[in-house]
C-alpha cells in the first residue's frame, strides 16, 4: 500500500484495506421520484458481476421503496414494501441507479 492513508489488519493480523477498488461504470438508469419499475442489461464479461448504486437526482424523497435485483447482466426495478429496508431496496425517490462490473 501507498505510504499515506490508513491501514487496517483482521483479527489474524491480515492486511485487509487495498485502497479505491477498481470498476467499470456500465451505464446508468434514470428514475422518477416513486417510480417502482425499470430494468437495465449489460453482457458481462467471464469472471465478472453487475452492481449498482443509488444517486438522488433531486430533493424529492417520493413515498416508499423499490427493489433492485440484479440476475447476470440484468437489473430490474420493481415495487418493495414501506417498510423493507433489506439488502437491494431503495428510497423511490428521483433518483440514479449507477451500473459497475466488477470482478466476482
Amino acid at each position: 500500500m501507498a505510504e499515506y492513508g490508513v491501514q487496517t489488519w483482521d483479527a489474524s493480523g491480515k492486511v485487509n484495506n487495498y485502497g479505491i477498488k477498481p470498476v467499470s461504470v456500465s451505464g446508468t438508469l434514470q428514475l422518477a421520484v416513486n417510480q417502482k419499475t425499470g430494468s437495465y442489461s449489460v453482457p458481462l464479461p467471464p469472471g465478472c458481476k453487475l452492481t449498482y448504486y443509488q444517486i438522488m437526482n433531486d430533493d424529492q424523497w417520493g413515498t416508499g421503496r423499490r427493489k433492485i435485483t440484479i440476475s447476470g447482466g440484468t437489473a430490474t426495478v420493481s415495487a418493495a414494501s414501506d417498510t423493507d429496508y433489506s439488502a437491494g431496496t431503495e428510497p423511490a425517490a428521483a433518483a440514479y441507479l449507477i451500473f459497475q462490473i466488477e470482478k466476482a
